[in-house]
């Protein structure tokens, strides 16, 4: 897909991204990158007898791997500015074997000037199931053409 400007998007657009699937490498390389070697995350013998029966994905590694799916998706490569901020709720662990994608819907947008503007999205990241395992409302600073 090509990129977009402000002008391009409409509330109510909706955009879908390609999927993803995590594996436990990628959990590993994020507990190195982070430091957060909760042994949810890198100790199997752990996981299995605590909450989730298995090793799970940090939360966070969700969000950023989504994050890279958005942009990936190509809507704002040539027109994105800049990430201005996101709330997020986790709602359901990923587990390594598990394939994400994310669906965008445009809920707000707003002129900043100079020849910018804000778009507001909400961003659900699905796992191969179709369950919603993270939801966030994300803004994002992109190009216009004024």
């Amino acid at each position: 897909m090509k990129s977009l400007y402000y002008e391009d998007f409409e509330i109510g657009d909706r955009f879908m991204t390609a999927g993803r699937s995590i594996d436990q490498s990628d959990i590993n390389i994020f507990a190195g990158l982070s430091g957060d070697y909760h042994q949810l995350h890198t100790n199997e013998q752990y996981a299995e007898n605590a909450i989730f029966g298995k090793r799970v994905a940090h939360g966070i590694l969700t969000l950023a791997i989504t994050s890279g799916l958005i942009f990936r998706s190509g809507i704002f490569e040539e027109t994105g500015l800049g990430h201005l901020g996101s709330t997020e709720k986790y709602l359901k662990p990923v587990f390594p074997g598990d394939s994400i994608h994310a669906e965008i819907k445009i809920i707000d947008k707003r002129p900043m000037g100079e020849g910018r503007g804000k778009i507001t999205a909400r961003v659900d990241t699905k796992n191969q199931n179709d369950i919603v395992v993270l939801t966030q409302e994300i803004n994002i600073l992109v190009k216009s053409r004024g």
